[in-house]
């Protein structure tokens, strides 16, 4: 192929590339709509977030933890917390949780050392 053919073909190309997008462009006469914030926040919040947090013998930083999720504007997760053995007070502190979108298991002898 010569390169005067392939720079035509190149050319042409580019042409019906540019001539379909044109077409499709008219086709399309749906009109851009107008989101408020609360659609952005409704679609966002579409997504499930599971948050893990695996602890051992850190109540106080746990419950930090837990206030800094609960403080954020982000709705629909889950807080999946595994307790590895802890002899503080965080076995008591399972059993006073009473929100529905904290799932709690608790190790209760040691499986693994590493």
């Amino acid at each position: 192929m010569s390169k005067n053919s392939a720079m035509f073909e190149q050319d042409y190309k580019q042409k019906l590339l540019s001539k379909s997008a044109l077409e499709n462009l008219k086709k399309s006469s749906a009109k851009p709509q107008k989101l408020t914030i609360n659609d952005h926040i409704n679609k966002r919040d579409k997504h499930k977030i599971s948050v893990i947090i695996p602890t051992h013998n850190r109540l106080s930083e746990l419950t930090q933890l837990l206030n800094s999720i609960f403080a954020q504007s982000y709705t629909n997760y889950e807080i999946i917390i595994i307790d590895d053995v802890s002899t503080d007070d965080t076995p008591e502190f399972f059993s006073k949780l009473k929100s529905k979108k904290i799932n709690t298991s608790a190790t209760r002898k040691i499986l693994a050392w590493a």
